[in-house]
């Protein structure tokens, strides 16, 4: 079965069973939360399209505070011990406890049944063991853990990063090999540009249009504005370009400028998101 077939069939299989979710087709996952015992359980679903793997993920709610994570890893290995299916984990440099529980579908189907077998089993153990952490972790009835990499908004600031730039905030420290191969497509696409709108080839000032109407079509998708005369420029720096050189000096100054600024708005709003997102990965 091929992950979009799976994807497919996970959402239906949770709309079925009557689960609260939020898909985010671009990151392969559902999400949202449940309430057990008056507090509230983030869960994240997620297919793995390069291992064809379902995992299923539950947040439990407070950290373990740093004066007793040994003693909750102690609680979790023993927890652990007796379980069949999934797992208890921690993050040891913020007390951050989940559940992980998953299987590989390739080559099978990732039938309802084999979902349920991944999922419930997961709920059974954190409703069996997650009143023995609470002695151990800061939680109040009600509290959820804060997750920003799972809400609408940090969603979406992966995806723009993502649409915009080819990576996000994440990706810095975890893959940073992807991180300079996309930063060198980025710039190469920059001296194309620049190539195009100075020159007299009028396929690659097409291409300098569409380059544009892109970028427009990308940042009004998330809801950004942006000038009206920016898909005009590769057509007005052209043109200015080839007058006579003292005023095409001038008017490719203020054509640049208009570029530049509409860069720098878009480099503004890309670095605010970066920063919100990476700053949301060291909130405890």
């Amino acid at each position: 079965m091929d992950a979009s077939t799976a994807f497919s069939v996970l959402g239906n299989c949770l709309i079925a069973d009557g689960w609260e979710l939020q898909p985010s087709e671009a990151d392969w996952l559902y999400f949202s939360g449940f309430t057990l015992a008056g507090f509230r359980f983030p869960y994240v679903a997620k297919i793995w399209p390069d291992f064809n793997r379902f995992v299923f993920y539950i947040l439990l709610p407070g950290r373990a505070p740093k004066s007793r994570r040994l003693q909750v890893a102690e609680y979790l290995t023993q927890a652990n011990y007796g379980l069949q299916i999934g797992n208890f984990e921690m993050d040891l440099t913020d007390g951050e406890v989940r559940y992980k529980s998953s299987i590989g579908f390739d080559g099978d189907a990732l039938t309802p049944a084999l979902i349920r077998q991944v999922i419930y089993p997961a709920v059974k153990a954190v409703e069996v063991y997650f009143p023995g952490l609470l002695k151990f972790v800061q939680a109040e009835p009600g509290q959820t853990i804060q997750t920003d990499s799972w809400t609408d908004s940090g969603l979406a600031n992966g995806r723009l990063a993502t649409d915009l730039l080819g990576f996000t905030a994440v990706d810095i420290t975890d893959n940073p090999d992807l991180v300079a191969q996309r930063l060198d497509e980025l710039f190469d696409g920059i001296k194309a540009f620049v190539t195009a709108v100075t020159g007299n080839d009028e396929a690659a000032l097409e291409s300098a249009r569409q380059q544009l109407r892109g970028l427009q079509e990308v940042l009004m998708k998330h809801g950004l504005t942006t000038n009206e005369q920016m898909a005009e420029l590769p057509d007005k720096i052209h043109a200015v370009y080839h007058q006579d050189q003292a005023k095409r000096r001038q008017d490719m100054a203020v054509g640049f400028e208009m570029l530049a600024e509409e860069m720098m708005g878009v480099a503004t709003a890309v670095s605010q998101l970066l920063h919100t997102q990476a700053e949301s990965y060291r909130q405890e």
